[in-house]
């Protein structure tokens, strides 16, 4: 027998029954998308959901034995060598190109959203599953989801959510999935989480003053060069998903030289 995950979505505070619907509603239709998307290897399936733990549906699914990307690379015993590390990018780089190629913005990119399954190989989750409940909130993206996600999120989100005094959020588009992947880069590399060593109140305070992460110079200059590329303050100039697997794949091949 398969084991499963069953992840439940927790509301703050109180709501209306209305308003519960209105979210279940718009809940079913990511749950339609996520199952109706094309297979993918590095994209972790839905396999349905449960209505037995809470007011709103629980998604389930396949258990990743080896639980998020943080710690694999970061804090468990055996620390992948650096070819690997080089590989793992590549399959996240596969995964959310799968996902724009399907005019999906994952929007929530982090170490903790991307799992390791029992072939120790990547899966994708959790994309859009955070912009639901900040959304049906009207609050801060960033107070919604899990403590430290605001490490990883473009820091033209932050600015933006800060100015705004009424109306919609600022809507995440591929281009903050990009600032996100150049942390996961950061991550896979060095072990190490965007400002390690710094609280939330903190790494706030950067992300409106458009600080980026600090890079150790320990990192190759090549992949230096792409991280701070992928947090370009300017979107456009923001390397593509297929740009960044040439540089990784360049970076790799030099190892078999």
């Amino acid at each position: 027998m398969e084991s499963v995950a069953v992840k439940c979505i927790r509301l703050p505070g109180e709501h209306s029954q209305q308003e519960i619907n209105n979210l279940i509603k718009r809940l079913q239709g990511e749950v339609y998308l996520w199952m109706s998307l094309a297979p993918h290897k590095h994209v972790l399936p839905l396999y349905g959901t449960v209505n037995e733990f809470g007011k709103l549906p629980a998604l389930v699914f396949p258990w990743a034995e080896n639980g998020t990307l943080t710690n694999y690379v970061g804090y468990d015993r055996r620390r992948p060598s650096y070819d690997r590390r080089l590989k793992i990018i590549l399959q996240v780089t596969s995964g959310l190109h799968h996902l724009h190629s399907s005019n999906i913005c994952h929007g929530d990119l982090t170490g903790s959203n991307i799992l390791i399954d029992r072939n120790e190989d990547v899966l994708i989750s959790d994309f859009q599953l955070s912009s639901i409940v900040s959304e049906f909130n009207h609050t801060d993206y960033f107070k919604s989801c899990t403590p430290g996600t605001i490490r990883w999120a473009d820091p033209q989100l932050v600015i933006d959510f800060m100015n705004i005094n009424s109306g919609p959020l600022p809507r995440k588009d591929m281009t903050n999935d990009i600032y996100s992947m150049g942390c996961i880069l950061l991550l896979v590399i060095t072990g190490l989480i965007p400002f390690h060593g710094k609280i939330d109140m903190a790494v706030h305070f950067a992300k409106y003053n458009r600080q980026n992460p600090v890079i150790p110079p320990t990192v190759s200059p090549n992949l230096a060069n792409l991280m701070a590329g992928c947090w370009d303050n300017d979107r456009r100039q923001r390397p593509r998903l297929d740009e960044i697997r040439r540089i990784i794949q360049r970076e790799l091949d030099s190892l078999q030289m």
